[in-house]
């Protein structure tokens, strides 16, 4: 095998990694531009069907019905997905509460507040 296939081989296994990292982080870090805070109780959680491993940590799909209760009293019900990293597991689990944004113009639009402060907030 010459050296000019093997970099070639090598540059397009690169090029193949860093899009699967790029594409999978888009899940990872979803976010919420100018999403109005809240807490999210936790009803039932369930694995979906997705699994991204981004850098050393292994995210999974989880399915989340939960009730929404914002800081002036509004609550509603709502189902939505998030990519969770299995330690993180146990926060999620029926009866606990977690920190979340949801979207002003659509209240089904949620997902976790990655705020540092609001996240070592207790409920």
């Amino acid at each position: 095998m010459d050296i000019k296939s093997t970099i070639q081989k090598t540059s397009k296994a690169l090029v193949l990694m860093l899009a699967l990292i790029l594409l999978g982080s888009c899940e990872v870090d979803k976010d919420i531009k100018d999403g109005i805070p809240a807490i999210a109780q936790i009803k039932q959680s369930r694995q979906g069907n997705k699994k991204i491993t981004y850098g050393v940590t292994e995210y999974y799909q989880v399915i989340i019905d939960a009730q929404i209760v914002t800081d002036d009293g509004r609550s509603w019900s709502v189902t939505f997905k998030e990519m969770v990293p299995i330690i993180d597991f146990p926060k999620i689990q029926p009866g606990q509460n977690v920190a979340v944004k949801y979207d002003p113009k659509d209240s089904t639009n949620i997902c976790f507040d990655r705020n540092p402060d609001r996240a070592k907030q207790k409920f």
